[in-house]
């Protein structure tokens, strides 16, 4: 950046010391080309520090600033009047700008115009726009600054190492965050800061997944029975079994010694063997009938309910299935309604683009209207004055000429008394006061009728003038009504330009949308389909259940028909056998034996169920099983999300102000200690060797972050904080460190400075150290491929040492 033509307006550092209120500095005819170093020269109070402080164009006087940004300074508290003007020509990177600040303020309003205009090779002049934003120089303050910064980067970086100004805290007074941020913001770390947000919303759109998995898995879960339970109701069962196992057992026990007794009685009753034997026959013919009946009854429940069961894990899984599509389904419907919401603001941003250049170009048009006016407008206050005093003074007028119009007449009256007087050309004429008065009266009345004639002109004459001014006023009055309803429209234009900046603060996202959309409703569209695949697979198996139940209703019918069937037949064979001689001990024994009969079969029945009841348990167990190996299946894939999660976190925080930033801040620590020391080599000798300690350890062992500046005295060999040394010292070194940041700057930074500042820095200094702050001036522009450096300084030898100086006072 290079200074080329200052102009400043209404400034009290300008005014309080001269007569006029405009001062112009046209630098390219005061300051011959090949000067590198330019003094501003003058007594104090002559506004030097004023015109150094306003030599760039950034909305900061530096001298009366708490900070380097425009949030810490105030121009409002430097005009000399209610307005005051800055406007700075200059270059930068082979272009030329145009920087142009209005303020005005009143007691109730403060207003600031801030442009930057690019000076065309012809000498017009146009707003600078961003090519890459559309950014544009519409006037408003924040609006420059963010142009500017677009040009020549942060101020704080500006102000900390291009710009010494008076007041200025040194570098080794600022914490260690301060010193962080402005190392920071040197070394335009902005894109990685970029990139770790970014990273960051990675990190965020993952979530979304591992919340699902997770959830899933607790599903699972939670509809699962506890395997524990089940094993204990397995180990219970089998252990029942093993209990009618061996009252089983008993019963075939029994019934062989029943038998055993049975063949004692039959021996005994010989003659009836025949017709016993037909009976028993079809006895053992009926229980074998009744037995096989309850296996079959028991083998069919057992087979169908295996069926059931095959059917409903499948139904249970496929249901499963259709809540996962659900849920995939309602989360992308909603990403979708977001997506969708965002393109449907395509049409909104075209038309706020278009509607911005209307509207600014109608600003520009009111504002114009409003200046043009500006002078009448100030011109109803005065015409509005003297209309009142007009008609104050006629009113006046008029009551003057009633009171000469009634003296006159009065007058007349008296004088017409001559010639009625009896004593008129008597000896008592001198004696009669009347004829006194009446000749009083005709000496008065030429006067009195020339000052009612002088009266009545006056107050033609005024009323005339009033009834011009009214006229104009009218006319101002109408042109003020025109221009307080074109600040209403400028007031509602603004408002609706704002409407038009948000509005257009979302094509970023309408670009990204676009982006992710296809994706998105193609994703829809696979959920869709698997969900509208589950819901069939769902439904088929419902209508197999359904028809499972049917089938097997049908079959148990037929098989009890057919047992039926069989039991009366053999029922009917039995009632044809010829009847049994009624014994007691046969009777008894058969009674014993078909109850033993019963409870065998009985027992046998237990045992089965409970045979089906242990392989149910074991069915279930398995598909406990199977479920918990799905439920691990979704832990794996959350682990699997939560380890990339912790990745990107990992990243974000890598590239964050934590982590590369800090890195690549620490390493331009010794960088800047070795150009700072290099100059103090070059200029001071090679008595001090500075270093800076980014880090310390704590009592506690643990390090932390500072920003030390340490200073080893090699002639003393001590080595203290540059707080401790003496002023003088404290001061060169200090200077010596804010052109190590210009250099570092000039080396590594992609924007280029032309021009550094300073301002009576050197006041600590004694002569030989002044002398040599000059060649370390020398030395810095050399370095850093500077052209030049203004300065400012109370010390005549150091004038005379810079190649140009400018004498503030005859500007």
């Amino acid at each position: 950046m290079k200074p080329i033509k200052l102009t400043l307006t209404g400034f009290a550092g300008i005014s309080s010391s001269r007569s006029k209120e405009t001062l112009t500095l046209d630098l390219a005819s005061v300051v011959p080309a090949q000067a590198q170093l330019v003094a501003l020269a003058g007594p104090n109070g002559s506004g030097k520090t004023t015109i150094i402080d306003n030599l760039h164009p950034y909305r900061v006087m530096p001298s009366h600033a708490n900070g380097g940004s425009p949030g810490s300074f105030s121009y409002y508290d430097h005009m000399d009047a209610g307005e005051a003007a800055k406007e700075l020509i200059w270059e930068h990177a082979g272009v030329r700008y145009l920087s142009t600040l209005r303020m005005r303020a009143t007691a109730k309003t403060k207003r600031m115009e801030a442009y930057l205009f690019v000076v065309q090779p012809d000498g017009s002049t146009q707003p600078w726009t961003d090519p890459a934003t559309g950014l544009t120089s519409d006037g408003k303050a924040e609006n420059y600054d963010q142009c500017l910064e677009r040009v020549l980067g942060k101020p704080e970086v500006f102000f900390a190492a291009q710009f010494s100004a008076q007041g200025k805290t040194p570098i080794s007074k600022m914490s260690a965050s301060e010193i962080k941020k402005l190392l920071a913001q040197m070394l335009r770390m902005d894109e990685v800061a970029a990139l770790s947000g970014k990273a960051n919303e990675v990190y965020k759109a993952l979530k979304p997944h591992l919340v699902a998995e997770q959830e899933l898995s607790m599903r699972i879960r939670g509809s699962l029975s506890s395997r524990d339970v089940l094993l204990s109701s397995l180990q219970r069962a089998q252990d029942e079994e093993r209990v009618l196992e061996a009252e089983l057992a008993n019963w075939s026990a029994e019934i062989t010694r029943l038998i055993a007794e049975q063949a004692t009685v039959a021996a005994a009753l010989e003659k009836q063997v025949s017709i016993r034997a037909q009976h028993e026959t079809i006895d053992e013919q009926i229980a074998a009938a009744q037995a096989e009946a309850r296996r079959q009854s028991s083998s069919l429940a057992e087979r169908q309910a295996q069926e059931v069961l095959a059917i409903e894990r499948a139904k249970l899984d496929a249901q499963e299935a259709v809540q996962m599509a659900q849920t995939m389904m309602q989360q992308l419907r909603h990403r979708q309604e977001g997506l969708d919401a965002l393109l449907a603001r395509v049409d909104d941003i075209d038309r706020a683009t278009k509607r911005s250049e209307e509207l600014r170009e109608q600003q520009r048009k009111l504002r114009m209207f409003i200046e043009d006016k500006a002078p009448d407008i100030k011109q109803v206050a005065t015409i509005t004055q003297e209309v009142q005093q007009l008609t104050e003074s006629l009113t006046k007028l008029a009551s003057d000429g009633e009171h000469l119009k009634a003296a006159l007449l009065l007058s007349q009256r008296t004088a017409a008394l001559l010639d009625e007087v009896p004593c008129k050309g008597s000896d008592l004429a001198g004696q009669c006061k009347l004829l006194c008065q009446a000749n009083e009266a005709a000496q008065e009345l030429p006067q009195q009728q020339a000052q009612l004639a002088n009266a009545r002109s006056v107050y033609r004459l005024k009323l005339e003038n009033k009834s011009v001014s009214l006229r104009v006023l009218e006319a101002l009055q109408e042109t003020s009504v025109k221009v307080a309803q074109a600040q209403a429209d400028l007031a509602k234009l603004d408002q609706e330009l704002a409407s038009c900046r948000e509005v257009l603060a979302l094509r970023d996202q309408v670009e990204r949308a676009k982006a992710e959309i296809a994706s998105v409703r193609a994703d829809l569209t696979s959920a869709s389909e698997q969900l509208q695949r589950s819901r069939t697979r769902h439904g088929e198996l419902q209508g197999q259940v359904e028809a499972l139940h049917g089938r097997h209703q049908q079959e148990k019918d037929s098989q009890e028909e057919l047992n039926q069937k069989a039991m009366s037949n053999l029922m009917q064979l039995k009632r044809g056998l010829p009847a049994l001689v009624d014994e007691a001990a046969q009777g008894q024994v058969q009674r014993q034996l078909i109850q033993a009969q019963e409870s065998k079969t009985e027992c046998s029945r237990k045992l089965a169920e409970k045979e089906r009841q242990i392989n149910a348990l074991k069915v279930e167990i398995d598909v406990c099983d199977k479920r918990l190996e799905e439920a691990q299946a979704h832990d794996r894939r959350a682990r699997e999300i939560s380890q990339e999660m912790a990745m990107w976190m990992l990243l974000s925080k890598a590239l964050g102000s934590d982590g590369v930033i800090a890195m690549s801040i620490d390493d331009a620590g010794p960088a800047i200690s070795s150009l700072a020391n290099a100059l103090l080599e070059d200029c001071y000798g090679g008595r001090f060797v500075i270093s800076i300690q980014t880090q310390e350890q704590t009592a506690a062992g643990l390090q932390r972050e500072t920003f030390n500046v340490m200073v080893e005295d090699t002639l003393r060999g001590e080595t203290k904080l540059l707080e401790l040394m003496s002023g003088g010292e404290k001061v060169w070194i200090n200077e010596c460190l804010v052109r190590a940041l210009s250099l570092y700057m000039a080396r590594t930074s992609d924007i280029h400075f032309q021009t550094l500042f300073s301002d009576e820095s050197d006041g600590p200094l004694d002569p030989e150290r002044k002398r040599q702050y000059m060649a370390m001036k020398r030395t810095v522009l050399e370095k850093g491929g500077y052209e030049r450096e203004f300065l400012i300084t109370q010390t005549p030898e150091l004038l005379h040492m810079c190649d140009a100086v400018i004498d503030v006072t005859i500007l």
